[in-house]
């Protein structure tokens, strides 16, 4: 395990039940004591990619449209490792990187994720076989805003039975909303207002904080690690 950072839940659990407020109020002591940093990114040094804009055939009609928001089920998450390190003194940005393990139950050429609010780093996002280690190439990312999509269309397609790792870092922001990875305020024992940070996952709110197959059928393990600057 990194220095600085604690793991929260390595057991099966699905993203609506992850961080419980137990582990909520761990997160807050965490974060108010602080960490060291190690092993994430330095936030001065993701930049915003381009967005894709997506239009359908559908979406030009003059009536209202109904949005299929149900990820594909080519593809089922096991096990994600997450680090997050949210600036709770500073811009409240959060840097953050993710990796996943996949199992593909149909043969497909892409891979959906829901993101919200997050700005991932295309230069590094990966997919590699999981027995091999050998790397995929990605030939375009796609965001679809409607339906808070993610979508990594691959040269190759990925072979149903076999285990893929993607992975990527992004950059996220603390918001005001009180829901996923949010900021807030406490008094100190001296009565010093300080700042924190918490979460709110249900029910489909992780996305806020990382990207991630945000659906409670989708369950996976977790490993997820927390840190902050020092001082």
């Amino acid at each position: 395990m990194d220095a600085g950072v604690r793991r929260f839940c390595n057991s099966q659990c699905s993203l609506e039940s992850l961080l419980p407020q137990a582990v909520r109020m761990l997160l807050f002591v965490l974060l108010a004591l602080g960490h060291a940093t190690q092993g994430l990114p330095n936030v001065d040094d993701v930049t915003i990619p381009p967005w894709v804009t997506t239009t359908t055939e559908a979406s030009r009609s003059l009536g209202p449209v109904d949005l299929d928001v149900q990820l594909p089920r080519s593809i089922k998450p096991l096990h994600y490792v997450v680090k997050l390190q949210p600036f709770i003194n500073g811009n409240f940005s959060i840097v953050g990187y993710m990796e996943v393990e996949m199992e593909v139950l149909e043969p497909t050429s892409n891979i959906t994720l829901h993101i919200s609010d997050i700005i991932t780093k295309n230069d590094t996002v990966k997919v590699s076989d999981q027995a091999t280690s050998r790397g995929l190439r990605i030939k375009k990312h796609e965001y679809d805003h409607s339906r808070h999509f993610y979508i990594a269309h691959l040269r190759k397609e990925l072979q149903k039975g076999k285990r893929y790792i993607l992975s990527m870092e992004f950059l996220g922001y603390l918001n005001d909303k009180l829901r996923g990875f949010y900021r807030a305020t406490y008094k100190d024992v001296d009565g010093n207002i300080r700042n924190a940070a918490a979460t709110q996952f249900q029910p489909t709110d992780a996305r806020k904080a990382f990207p991630c197959f945000d659906e409670p059928a989708l369950k996976a393990t977790f490993e997820i690690h927390l840190a902050r600057e020092s001082g």
